[in-house]
């Protein structure tokens, strides 16, 4: 798994597919685009550095992000996203091969079911589902340098897609790689002369230091530890 791969548990197990319904918010938060990442690197980063075969307990533990309520869960070699909550759309988006029966709603193709409430033409359901970020192996790297930890995930052969993870008084930061800015830093202090998507750098670790010095992984995610 890495930070492209999306894994989704249903509190059911119906096949709630765009194609069985048109509930496009069902899926809205947890398919994201399928487009490649527009830098990679030839290697996992920071270069000539160890690996480790665990997160520290420090970055251990649960946090919330009140901006798209989520929950991120951190254990010994996994990050994992977690969504909890209720969601409602009309009746009349169902998909024809989709049945309303009193409470249920039923695939006419698998017979599977789940279970939904009816508020005059309104279903509510509610929504549970888990996002495996990174999971540590060997397509998933986890290296430390200067206070950092890098969460290193193969994209393709010989790609590699990098996340800055730092925390600070219960505050956990996921950065990652903004698509101009960081672009020309990385560029300049790789002496790149790449000029197409994707940008793949082969920086030096002095250079990777010197990326991070100059405000690099731009890009911002915030969550409050809450155990």
């Amino acid at each position: 798994m890495n930070f492209h791969t999306f894994v989704l548990h249903h509190p059911t197990k119906m096949n709630l597919t765009p194609q069985k319904l048109s509930i496009v918010f069902i899926f809205m938060l947890f398919l994201q685009s399928c487009e490649g990442p527009s830098v990679t690197f030839d290697e996992p980063q920071p270069a000539d550095t160890e690996n480790l075969n665990a997160f520290p307990e420090k970055l251990q533990g649960q946090y919330e992000n009140m901006s798209n309520n989520s929950t991120l869960q951190i254990d010994k070699t996994t990050i994992s996203k977690i969504y909890d909550y209720d969601i409602k759309t009309s009746i009349k988006q169902l998909d024809s091969t989709c049945k309303l029966i009193n409470d249920t709603l039923i695939d006419l193709e698998t017979r599977e079911k789940a279970p939904v409430k009816k508020d005059g033409d309104t279903l509510l359901a509610h929504i549970h589902s888990i996002d495996t970020l990174f999971s540590i192996s060997q397509t998933n790297i986890l290296k430390k340098f200067k206070g950092y930890y890098f969460a290193n995930s193969t994209y393709g052969k010989g790609d590699w897609v990098v996340k800055k993870l730092a925390i600070h008084k219960g505050e956990l930061r996921i950065n990652s790689i903004s698509e101009k800015e960081d672009i020309d830093k990385l560029k300049s202090i790789s002496e790149s002369d790449i000029d197409s998507v994707p940008y793949q750098f082969h920086p030096t670790k002095r250079q990777f230091k010197k990326f991070l010095k100059a405000e690099g992984f731009s890009d911002t995610e915030v969550f409050e530890k809450i155990k």
